[in-house]
């Protein structure tokens, strides 16, 4: 088996595991993500040849990881809306306690003057 299949077969199984994880790991996310993008620039080079009889196993192994990507994706969106909403509701906050500072600081101004 050529390295280039051995490496779809590794970039599968990190990929299963992304999407089985509880929850995304930033940094093991881009070192997958920077890995998978090498591999793949490896494929569409020039110079990439399969043997003979290994084109079969590669287009599977690139079918799986396109699936699986699409799984990450859609998984890491949905995250991506969570943490959208609680920026929204962290700004909402912020806002509502600045202008809770100014009526309490012209309250206390009031009472000092």
């Amino acid at each position: 088996m050529a390295v280039t299949l051995k490496d779809l077969e590794t970039l599968v199984q990190e990929s299963q595991q992304f999407v089985s994880a509880s929850a995304a790991d930033i940094p093991q996310l881009l070192t997958w993500g920077a890995r998978r993008e090498a591999i793949f620039a490896r494929l569409r080079g020039a110079r990439f040849e399969l043997r003979q009889g290994e084109e079969p196993l590669a287009i599977k192994l690139i079918r799986r990881i396109l699936e699986l990507d699409s799984s990450i994706i859609a998984r890491l969106e949905k995250e991506l809306g969570v943490l959208e909403q609680e920026i929204i509701a962290a700004n909402k906050m912020r806002q509502f306690l600045s202008a809770q500072s100014v009526d309490n600081t012209r309250v206390l101004l009031r009472r000092v003057a």
